[in-house]
């Protein structure tokens, strides 16, 4: 059992159905991400947590208790949204402490706690900075801090990075899943995010929606290793998919040639990681549309000379519109 858990629970929009059966738990001292595109329901999701929107079917449970009778304020729960909303007329100071002063905390200890999410965020010292002179990586950090402030037990982010540019957004990720994993008091963390980057590196676990459904949760790594679906196996990359037929002989026939099966799947694609594609000097002909120098290798997209396209790997940058033969080692059924 979990400590938030989402039982059954269902949401139309007009008159269509945008949640269907959602469940889901997210266990003490977790950071969970709603991944999934425009449209699909997760923001909805994570407002029907808050108890800002009520659901047709389900309910949602914090420590085993049933939150239906529980208004917003009573919840305990934070939210930072896309928007910060930082208040323009007071300054840092006067922004974190907005929530504790409604919590009635003393002027002692309402300092003390400002001081101290300022030093966890890493801007100790901006208590009387203008919040109209911030950087937007500064004004994000104050955001949190005033986040975390009141020490909610849950914390909610809904899309927080997207006005920032990638850099910055990949510096603040790193450093918002070290700050959540210090925070004692945080009883878990629901992030939601359309980016999948984004999401596999602030997530423990990541819970795909699709279509109104959750397509697949698990850590990043179990979804890269072994995608539920097609879809799933898109958002890390995979996106080397193309139709499959099981023989009876136990093997997988291709657009690329027969492949022993690593297992029997009705409905199924085939996946071609780019790892296991060897670019040499025999094999399947075909030619570079592009090459990307990503992470110590090369990402290139080949067309073949039959027209099918995917991504392999190189260690050397390959020219456009080269030829070249390429191997491929295995591929995977993946369902489709």
């Amino acid at each position: 059992m979990g400590i938030l858990e989402v039982r059954e629970v269902e949401k139309h929009f007009d008159h269509e159905p945008l949640l269907q059966n959602i469940s889901l738990a997210i266990n003490a001292g977790e950071i969970v991400c709603l991944l999934g595109s425009s449209g699909s329901g997760k923001t909805t999701l994570l407002r029907i947590i808050a108890g800002l929107e009520t659901p047709e079917h389900g309910a949602i449970f914090f420590e085993g208790r049933d939150l239906r009778a529980t208004p917003v304020h009573a919840r305990q729960f934070g939210l930072m949204f896309q928007d910060l909303a930082l208040f323009p007329h007071k300054n840092v100071f006067e922004n974190i402490a907005f929530g504790l002063r409604m919590q009635n905390l003393s002027r002692v200890d309402i300092r003390a706690r400002v001081n101290a999410m300022l030093d966890l965020v890493g801007l100790a010292g901006f208590t009387a900075r203008d919040v109209n002179t911030l950087s937007g990586g500064e004004a994000q950090r104050i955001a949190l801090a005033r986040s975390l402030a009141p020490r909610p037990r849950l914390l909610m982010f809904d899309e927080p990075l997207g006005a920032l540019d990638r850099i910055l957004r990949e510096q603040l990720v790193a450093d918002l899943r070290a700050i959540l994993k210090q925070i004692g008091t945080l009883r878990a963390a629901l992030y939601v995010t359309h980016d999948q980057d984004e999401a596999f590196a602030i997530a423990d676990r990541v819970a795909i929606i699709h279509a109104g459904k959750i397509a697949q949760i698990g850590a990043p790594a179990e979804m890269y290793r072994a995608p539920a679906n097609a879809f799933v196996a898109q958002l890390p990359g995979l996106t080397n998919l193309f139709p499959a037929r099981w023989r009876e002989d136990g093997k997988i026939e291709t657009v690329f040639g027969v492949f022993a099966a690593d297992r029997k799947i009705e409905n199924a694609v085939a996946l071609i990681r780019p790892e296991r594609v060897r670019v040499g000097a025999s094999g399947i002909a075909a030619r570079v549309e592009e090459c990307v120098f990503r992470a110590g290798n090369y990402r290139v997209r080949v067309i073949t000379d039959a027209g099918d396209r995917l991504i392999v790997e190189s260690k050397d940058a390959l020219a456009i519109a080269e030829r070249i033969a390429i191997a491929i080692d295995a591929v995977e059924l993946v369902p489709a």
